[in-house]
């Protein structure tokens, strides 16, 4: 879509830096964000990479072009007490309700909306308490510590052998798509204007980071694929890291109850 344009009809050995320059400054002059520029990157880098170790180029065109990033980190002010407020807010809404209060305390222990969103009866192990996220990318299953907030509302909503978690009530085959609503109800609810699901992950991260918890850890928490994302390049244990920060996250919403 971006690059054919410009390098699509050119000899491999005749592409150079600035004609992947070019590519990305045009993106950028469309108003197309930084991820979606870096994407051009994340496909063209290996592919150069791979000409140079056939011997079919010599440099990686690629390699040093680098993308302005705009400081897009949600850094967020006492997100302890935020933090709190959430969970208190999920288990007050959701008291009668463990399907959305299950939902909401996966997003609040830093699952990612679609890891939610297509989470399945079995990819869950409650009597070793943890689940696991298939993840297709890297072709390999991330385990995660499954907190006793969430066990207790999954028993709750009732134990399947297999299927959606979360099932669309209109078509119980198919997991839910929309929880835009019931967001809506909680960010009302909290006087929150700028809760989202996505916004749980920032706040977890930023409480983990104010109790101290290492960046190898949080990094773990948040499902990273690479701890650099933390900015601090460790090996990361997803299960033993969700077991550690569920531990803080329980003291933290259980501080002066």
């Amino acid at each position: 879509r971006y690059v054919k344009d410009e390098i699509g009809s050119k000899r491999l050995k005749d592409i150079k830096p600035l004609h992947i320059g070019r590519i990305i400054s045009k993106m950028r002059d469309k108003g197309l964000s930084a991820n979606t520029q870096n994407k051009v990157l994340v496909i063209l880098r290996p592919m150069f990479k791979f000409a140079i170790k056939n011997r079919l180029i010599k440099e990686n065109p690629a390699s040093e072009i680098r993308i302005k990033q705009k400081d897009t980190k949600k850094i967020v002010t006492n997100a302890q007490e935020k933090l709190k407020r959430i969970y208190s807010a999920i288990m007050e809404l959701y008291a009668d309700d463990p399907y959305y209060r299950a939902f909401f305390l996966f997003a609040l222990s830093g699952r990612r909306k679609s890891e939610i969103l297509t989470l399945r009866w079995e990819n869950i192990d409650l009597a070793n308490n943890y689940y696991w996220i298939a993840d297709a990318k890297p072709n390999e299953n991330q385990r995660y510590d499954l907190p006793p907030l969430i066990k207790e509302a999954l028993l709750e909503l009732g134990v399947q052998k297999k299927g959606w978690v979360f099932f669309s009530f209109t078509n119980p085959k198919e997991h839910l798509k929309k929880p835009d609503r019931q967001v809506d109800r909680l960010k009302k609810y909290l006087g929150m204007p700028e809760f989202s699901l996505h916004y749980c992950r920032h706040i977890l991260a930023s409480a983990l980071i104010e109790k101290g918890i290492p960046a190898s850890i949080v990094s773990g928490v948040l499902g990273h694929k690479n701890a650099t994302t933390i900015n601090k390049y460790v090996s990361i244990n997803y299960h033993t890291s969700t077991q550690k920060a569920n531990q803080e996250l329980l003291e933290i919403v259980k501080e002066n109850e």
